[in-house]
């Protein structure tokens, strides 16, 4: 059996002294850090980058870690549960998105997760 291509995807939050977002990705062996200024353009930036490795990876794992001003963070376990990755994503960055973006990414993803993970 082949090992499992991981995406893990790093998300630093704007702060007081710097206004911008900063998102860290792999690309070619490599991670590429690109700006960016609103959270609601991070978060489909970043659904997107794990849909798009997904397709390309055949199965893959992913991950995401938000780091918050004053050392705090919040990370995804690295799964092949896309889903979940995606809606814990729009849950760490609840404060920065729009109500009608968090309700879509509940429609989503929360159902397939909780009939995956918590079906008896």
């Amino acid at each position: 059996m082949a090992a499992q291509s991981i995406y893990k995807i790093k998300i630093k939050t704007p702060t007081a002294k710097n206004g911008s977002w900063f998102i860290s990705y792999p690309t070619n062996n490599k991670m590429t850090t690109i700006k960016r200024e609103d959270g609601k353009v991070v978060y489909h930036l970043v659904k997107r980058k794990i849909l798009k490795f997904l397709a390309s990876a055949k199965g893959g794992k992913t991950g995401v870690s938000v780091f918050y001003p004053h050392k705090y963070r919040n990370e995804t376990k690295i799964d092949s549960n896309y889903q979940a990755t995606i809606y814990a994503l729009a849950c760490f960055l609840e404060d920065y998105l729009s109500h009608s973006i968090l309700r879509k990414a509940e429609r989503e993803f929360l159902g397939s997760i909780t009939n995956k993970n918590y079906s008896h």
